[in-house]
């Protein structure tokens, strides 16, 4: 769950992924993605004190075109606010408050429908916000990030998704297998009759998007999911298709009734359960299959699937990129996880000794308590015990 403040030390007067106090001082912002520990302030449960305090004509909220639709659809009333910016071509922003500039280029960031990342440039500085990401190893660096030679362009600071920087999540499968898996236990079970149905567990309220629009690509079925779901995903356009609110159009459900809790459909005997899972997968790299069957309810399994990057991801990730100075956007609330995280970044510039810069700066984790991390699920409108996100924390 990202634990990031919304500033950026580099350029004043924007705010990232925050739209609550202190942000409110901005008056310009940018959103990665619409998922709600990055939305605090614009989800359906706020107040939204940053769209009924942003009277200015040249102040909005600045994403991706997909996530500016979601916006739209959420806050009608409110959509001259929403501008979305394209994908890979750098535009320059005039900053009300400062009446300075900066050049905004979005780059994809391969977490959810519309999710980018935001590289900033500004006189002598380039800095790369990376909102949460999964990147493929070893992928092309987008052009976005090199110079017109072709070199990759110096990035001073990164403000990077850390949710899986630690050595127990050294590898995790490409997301193409993990769902070829997950949909290979669906057809063994379903093509055997209709009445036998799927359950698809997930300890995340939200944040499904790509699974269920690919498990509806390769099935053809799509997935019977509560009225609160609904509500969220219908903003979507790729999830037209894939979900549903009638029991008789599915075989596969997903908290179909309510939170945690599945249909009459679902509760037969013939009902084989898919738990769709990343946390529970430590030291996978030394697993030989992508899910487990539980050795006790021999109708669940367990899939491994992520839409945030691995350790090994992330190390390949900064040995491309090579930035000078690394500020993590998601502060583990034990302080044994926050120290071993921060050690893996003072390894990366250990591996890079011509660094001019030693990043982060000696850790004090004062400063990032769980009381601190329970703010931020506070502000966000979180379940603190579901993290309610892409992710789950819960096995």
């Amino acid at each position: 769950m990202s634990t990031f403040s919304g500033f950026m030390d580099e350029v004043d007067g924007i705010s990232i992924d925050r739209f609550e106090e202190p942000n409110l001082s901005s008056t310009t912002f940018f959103l990665s993605h619409a998922h709600t520990d990055h939305m605090s302030g614009l989800t359906t449960y706020g107040n939204f004190q940053i769209l009924e305090r942003l009277p200015e004509d040249k102040v909005f909220i600045y994403s991706s075109p997909v996530t500016t639709q979601v916006l739209k659809e959420m806050h009608p009333q409110h959509e001259n606010k929403f501008k979305p910016l394209e994908i890979g071509i750098s535009q320059m922003i005039e900053i009300p408050s400062t009446k300075k500039t900066v050049t905004v280029t979005l780059l994809p960031a391969s977490h959810c429908p519309g999710s980018v990342m935001f590289l900033f440039e500004v006189k002598n500085k380039t800095i790369l916000y990376t909102g949460d990401f999964r990147w493929k190893l070893n992928q092309s660096i987008p052009k976005a990030l090199c110079y017109s030679t072709g070199e990759v362009k110096t990035i001073d600071k990164m403000y990077m998704d850390t949710t899986f920087f630690f050595e127990r999540y050294t590898k995790f499968p490409c997301r193409d297998d993990s769902i070829g898996e997950i949909c290979k236990l669906i057809k063994d079970w379903i093509e055997r009759g209709k009445q036998y149905q799927i359950v698809l567990a997930t300890s995340a309220k939200y944040g499904y998007e790509c699974v269920f629009t690919d498990i509806y690509k390769q099935v053809n079925i799509p997935i019977h999911v509560n009225q609160s779901q609904f509500d969220v995903y219908k903003y979507f356009p790729c999830m037209d298709k894939a979900i549903t609110l009638e029991a008789s159009n599915s075989q596969i459900h997903c908290h179909c009734n309510s939170w945690k809790s599945t249909c009459v459909n679902a509760g037969s005997q013939f009902v084989r359960q898919i738990k769709i899972c990343a946390w529970s997968f430590s030291n996978w790299q030394n697993k030989r299959t992508i899910s487990d069957r539980d050795t006790l309810h021999n109708k669940q399994y367990k899939v491994c699937y992520s839409t945030h990057s691995s350790y090994e991801e992330i190390n390949n990730f900064l040995d491309a990129l090579k930035p000078k100075e690394v500020e993590p956007n998601v502060i583990p609330d034990r302080k044994e996880d926050a120290t071993k995280m921060y050690n893996n970044i003072r390894s990366y510039f250990k591996r890079h000794t011509t660094q001019v810069e030693q990043s982060p700066t000696d850790f004090n984790f004062t400063n990032f308590t769980s009381e601190s991390t329970k703010s931020c699920m506070e502000k966000s409108n979180v379940d603190k015990e579901e993290h309610a996100d892409i992710f789950d924390i819960l096995d």
